[in-house]
């Protein structure tokens, strides 16, 4: 008996060991697990956080596409105003043009009309003339050229002669100038009835 007493201590003790490295294991085991717990709580953690900063980034990239949309309709929108406004400043260049000539043909309608009724006129022109001197260098040479460009202002009366009557306006004169096309009168018109 002895001996099975002896097999049976034997026996307990590797139990009693066995089971002390499997208490000692699982315990290590339940410290893995649980460092492994918060591990896998952290990085969920950090996903949800990332999770929501995505959608923030979303949320963000579609109100900056949002207003990239709207600031193209507005440029788009400018563009058709700026060419709007280029067709129309056109049309007002025509316009005053048109209104420009007819001024000066009515200037010079005017002045032949005051000098029909018998005032004098005298016609401010100014134009523009240009001299050319050329001087010889040497044989074959071309000449050499010096051209002056002044500017000379002459003025033209205008009167007409009524034989069988008196003109209206004589004493009246009418000055007419080509480069503001105004008509200035001067004098008191010596009325004759």
């Amino acid at each position: 008996m002895r001996r099975y007493d002896q097999a049976i201590n034997n026996a307990g003790r590797v139990i009693s060991t066995s089971s002390h490295e499997i208490a000692t294991t699982v315990q290590q085991q339940e410290r893995a697990i649980a460092g492994q717990a918060i591990s896998v709580n952290q990085t969920t953690s950090t996903i949800e956080e990332l999770g929501a900063s995505s959608h923030q980034s979303a949320e963000q990239a579609t109100a900056s596409a949002a207003n990239a949309r709207q600031a193209l309709v507005l440029a788009e929108e400018g563009t058709k105003a700026v060419h709007q406004t280029i067709r129309g400043m056109s049309t007002l260049k025509d316009k005053v043009e048109a209104i420009a000539q007819a001024i000066i043909r009515l200037s010079g309608v005017a002045l032949n009309f005051l000098v029909g009724m018998g005032a004098e006129s005298a016609v401010s022109r100014e134009r523009t003339i240009t001299s050319v001197n050329a001087v010889p260098v040497g044989g074959s040479a071309a000449p050499a050229t010096q051209t002056q460009t002044s500017t000379e202002t002459r003025i033209e009366l205008q009167r007409i002669e009524f034989q069988d009557s008196t003109p209206l306006l004589r004493g009246l004169q009418a000055l007419g100038d080509e480069r503001t096309n105004a008509i200035t009168l001067i004098g008191t018109p010596k009325l004759k009835l």
